[in-house]
């Protein structure tokens, strides 16, 4: 089963913010993301936890 994943640039757009406040609220761990290679990619799931304001720590 694959795990369906967005990179920053469409979580952006998707939560019509910027890519820049997706990277802050990654770095504030308010969105979970996974860092493959040179690209870092959210999880449907993680995007779903952050809509719904799950927070994490």
């Amino acid at each position: 089963m694959e795990i369906k994943k967005y990179s920053i640039k469409e979580v952006a757009k998707m939560l019509d913010i910027t890519e820049k406040e997706v990277q802050n609220h990654i770095k504030q761990s308010d969105l979970i993301a996974t860092k493959i290679g040179d690209k870092t990619w959210v999880s449907e799931n993680n995007l779903n936890n952050f809509i719904n304001g799950v927070r994490w720590g």
